[in-house]
């Protein structure tokens, strides 16, 4: 499980983290430093790669850095995770497994934090909303909605989301309830570049 915040003694959020599907770390707030990070890995911040106890992994290219010892079941001995790390996780450097976590320890993971005093940290979303929005006092919903995504019809979804999608450009305005802040999203662009703000 990677870091996505580290929260501080009274349980408010001092460091945010955000990566690709590949551990890249796409934006962070850090007030406490902190080197386990992706996959909750070591993170070396002169070399940009995580040290996962055989070898290192570089996030921007996907791979190893150095070859698997173990030369069973594939011709890539540089290869992370099969190349599908949503699926399957490392820890170690020599060889990946199913990610078996169930649907309850996702949204678990994803959704609120309880500390063991019982008090409730803020949701994902509400947190990059404090860390992020200095400026988007100066957006609004209203006006994305009607330049990217006009006579859309919003989708709801469980996690406290609001999608307004363009069918014909591909452009979506997600708007977190939560968080109260919204991101634009463009579909056609495959990777983990695809949000335009």
């Amino acid at each position: 499980m990677s870091t996505g915040w580290v929260t501080g003694e009274a349980g408010d959020p001092e460091s945010a983290y955000e990566y690709d599907a590949f551990g890249m770390l796409l934006g962070s707030h850090e007030n406490i430093p902190n080197r386990l990070l992706y996959g909750g890995q070591q993170y070396d911040v002169e070399t940009e790669q995580y040290y996962l106890r055989a070898r290192y992994y570089n996030p921007v290219i996907g791979r190893f850095m150095q070859e698997d010892t173990y030369r069973g079941d594939g011709l890539n001995l540089y290869a992370y995770c099969a190349n599908n790390p949503v699926m399957y996780y490392d820890p170690s450097g020599r060889n990946s497994d199913c990610n078996h976590a169930t649907d309850a320890e996702k949204n678990t993971q994803q959704e609120n934090v309880t500390e063991e005093n019982g008090n409730q940290t803020v949701k994902d979303g509400a947190y990059r909303a404090s860390l992020y929005s200095a400026s988007w006092e100066n957006g609004s919903l209203e006006e994305a909605i009607a330049r990217f995504a006009p006579d859309s019809t919003p989708v709801y979804t469980d996690k406290g989301k609001v999608i307004y999608r363009n069918e014909t450009t591909g452009i979506e305005i997600i708007y977190d309830k939560n968080g109260n802040y919204f991101r634009i999203n463009d579909t056609t662009i495959s990777g983990k570049r695809s949000y335009l703000n």
